[in-house]
């Protein structure tokens, strides 16, 4: 429903999981595979919103071309 707010918790999301892949913290294989786990969710809500945007561009060039 909101499509900026979901733009706005993806890239925060995202900004999370790669401070932590930066940071200098030994983690053990749990947490390694916790941080790969929550990348690759974060890698489907990319996907799922690209698929959205690019919806969304299809309707509006449709319209676009739409003779009145």
């Amino acid at each position: 429903n909101d499509l900026p707010g979901r733009f706005i918790q993806v890239e925060s999301e995202y900004k999370a999981v790669e401070a932590i892949m930066h940071s200098d913290k030994n983690l053990t294989s749990g947490q390694l595979l916790a941080l790969q786990a929550r990348l690759y969710q974060v890698g489907q809500h990319i996907e799922v919103m690209s698929k959205v945007v690019d919806q969304m561009a299809g309707g509006i060039k449709t319209i676009l071309n739409t003779n009145v």
